[in-house]
Order: structure tokens, then sequence, then C-alpha cells
């Protein structure tokens, strides 16, 4: 018997990288998974992976800026499954620069990516989690911002917001 026996997780950008290890090891402790990702090709392969190993998976494209993508994975999942209790909010933009080099567009994809995004998955996601009594939402982050590296200024926004998300002791 795994920890997640009988739960359903949606992992975004597990296509590959700490998404896609999230993923497996959420379906190894037994969680049927919907690996989700913004570049739709991997996520079939991630979860043609998953399912190879004996676990309970399956893979969609996801834009996390896109309200309408976000609302619909989250119903497929829970439509497919029929429930859903963990989210993890795993999708991130890279687009790191000395503030004065950053081109305004690049600041704001980030925004959307790391904040938006999280703010509508999470969003889709509660009301199935709430109707369950129970869920989980995950929101990683990076530590890469917290040292001297000038350029990691889109991952703060992103570390920020994540920080602001935790529950109090």
């Amino acid at each position: 018997m795994g920890r997640l026996d009988g739960r359903v997780a949606l992992v975004t950008e597990a296509g590959r990288g700490i998404g896609f290890a999230t993923a497996r090891r959420f379906a190894q402790e037994g969680a049927s998974v919907c690996a989700a990702d913004i570049a739709g090709g991997v996520t079939e392969e991630a979860a043609g992976t998953l399912k190879g190993e004996g676990l309970v998976a399956f893979g969609m494209r996801l834009d996390v800026t896109d309200r309408e993508e976000a609302e619909v994975a989250v119903s497929e999942t829970a439509g497919r499954y029929e429930r859903l209790d963990i989210l993890v909010n795993n999708a991130r933009i890279t687009c790191d620069n000395l503030i004065f080099r950053m081109m305004d567009e690049d600041w704001c994809s980030a925004l959307d990516v790391h904040l938006t995004g999280a703010f509508l998955c999470s969003r889709a996601a509660q009301k199935h989690i709430v109707e369950n009594r129970y869920g989980r939402i995950v929101n990683v982050s990076s530590t890469s911002a917290l040292g001297n590296r000038a350029s990691q200024t889109t991952r703060l926004s992103r570390r920020a917001f994540r920080a602001s998300r935790r529950r109090s002791p």
C-alpha cells in the first residue's frame, strides 16, 4: 500500500524534470496522475513511461496561463478519476536577466506563468478539494533566487508568491 492509494494528482510541467519526477513518485505511491505540460507531446511520452512501469497516469497539454485550459485540465482529471486530491503547481518559465536588460514582455511572461498560472490552476482545483473535504495544493519554487544572483529577477516573483502561500504553523 502506498501513501497516496486512491488519491488523484495533477502535476503541471510534468513532461520532464522535477515535474516528471514528482508525477512518477506520486504514481509509485498509489496516486492516479495527470501529467500536464505546455509541450503536449512530452506529456504523452511521460504518461506512456509511467504506464509502462505499471502506474496509473495520463498526459495532457496545459498552458497554465489560460483560464479555460486550467479548468479543462482539472475537470478532465477529476472526471476521469472521479476526484482531484492534489495539485502540484510546478510550471515555470526562465527568462532571467539583469533588471535593466530585461524586456517588459519577459517580466510579464514570468508573472503570468509563476503567479497567474498557479492562481488559475489552484482556483480550478479548489472546487474539487472543497467538495472532497480533502486536498493539497503544492507550490514548487526554486532556491536559486536566494543567493547573490543578480540575474534571477523573475525567479524572485515566483518565490515570493509561493512563500506567501505557505501554511502558517
